[in-house]
């Protein structure tokens, strides 16, 4: 009987360990541990001495779990389109609302940050002294709150009893 007619066995499907899966994702092995407490990936099958046994399927779960974070996605996000996508729910309108939604998020942090980044440029045109006597450095909680992020004229000095900052002391 010749080798070519006999059929092989089909190779059993690779098995991972925490360590394989963390490396076949590119992730240190707390990543996914994490994971696996935030229920984004589902606890696997183990050896009889306990060793986590990772599969092929559970290497494509950590893959798009990492994409849908690089993509800005929250966990919470993500944990639904994993959802959906485990009973075999996800469409592309569901698909384009969670993008949407991140997108949504995304654009009121940005606004966010350039308020405040507006702000930290206002304050930044106040403090323009080198003195021990100006009142911003005297007093920074008074110099940080709301009243004080519009300076009189950039690099002027509201200290009544002058300082020696390089603003007007008028």
């Amino acid at each position: 009987m010749s080798t070519e007619s006999r059929s092989n066995p089909p190779a059993p499907p690779p098995v991972y360990s925490v360590g394989d899966l963390a490396q076949a994702g590119g992730v240190p092995i707390d990543t996914v541990r994490f994971y696996l407490r935030q229920k984004l990936l589902l606890e696997p099958g183990r050896t009889e001495h306990g060793h986590r046994r990772f599969t092929e399927d559970d290497v494509g779960r950590l893959r798009l779990i990492l994409r849908a974070k690089a993509h800005g996605f929250t966990l919470s996000e993500i944990r639904e389109l994993l959802g959906l996508l485990a009973m075999g729910e996800l469409s592309c309108a569901d698909l384009r609302d969670a993008v949407q939604k991140a997108s949504a998020r995304h654009r009121q942090q940005i606004d966010s940050s350039t308020e405040a980044l507006e702000r930290l440029e206002r304050l930044i045109a106040q403090v323009d002294c080198e003195g021990p006597a100006c009142p911003c450095c005297q007093s920074p909680g008074e110099f940080l709150s709301d009243e004080s992020s519009e300076p009189e004229s950039p690099g002027a000095c509201s200290d009544p009893n002058g300082c020696s900052c390089e603003g007007d002391q008028s």
